[in-house]
């Protein structure tokens, strides 16, 4: 018999947990024996992404603000279950989904979008988006319903509903993904440029 665990992000984390006590950590479709040197493997491609994110031609110069979900609400609503992991197992793929998220910030300062991007961690990310929007040029949150209802959303301080935020389904993982996520918020704005 077999747990496993799975969780969504930019790169994909996957652990087997055998009966027999042995444990493989998967990411990016590379197995590892040790949550160690998993966490190396997603800290090398999350850096190597970011290294790469395609710097746009025209900032946006108002701010922005990325809110993504604390590891307490991405451990009871982001992580799938079967077979009643040990909480040890479900915390490594709540800290591995948690730096994923950390990175989006990273990653739309990166690209140029905005003069100015800030971070916020919180509990209920849409509640928390609705309240500061008007504040910001774009306010970009992670909802997280279910394993399998995870999206970005956009609100503009005009905005009446929030707007998807779209990864391009046939872009390689990493930075390319990452570079569309960006032109859906840019485009998202109205202010759709190329990098």
């Amino acid at each position: 018999m077999q747990r496993i665990l799975t969780a969504r992000g930019v790169g994909c984390v996957l652990i087997g947990l055998l009966l027999s006590g042995c444990s493989t950590y998967s990411y990016n479709g590379e197995t590892y024996h040790s949550p160690d040197d998993a966490v190396a493997a997603q800290r090398q491609f999350e850096e190597k992404t970011l290294a790469n994110i395609a710097i746009l031609a025209r900032t946006n110069p108002g701010t922005a603000i990325v809110i993504i979900p604390s590891k307490s609400t991405i451990e009871a609503t982001g992580v799938t279950r079967k077979g009643s992991p040990e909480k040890k197992y479900v915390d490594f793929v709540a800290n591995e989904l948690n730096s994923d998220y950390e990175y989006f910030p990273k990653y739309l300062q990166a690209s140029k979008a905005f003069s100015v991007v800030e971070a916020r961690v919180v509990d209920h990310t849409t509640q928390e988006a609705r309240r500061v929007a008007a504040g910001y040029a774009a306010t970009v949150y992670l909802q997280m319903l279910s394993p399998d209802q995870v999206g970005w959303y956009l609100l503009t301080p005009n905005s009446s509903a929030p707007i998807e935020v779209h990864f391009d389904g046939t872009a390689q993982p990493g930075a390319p993904k990452v570079d569309s996520w960006v032109r859906s918020i840019v485009d998202g704005i109205g202010g759709g440029t190329k990098p």
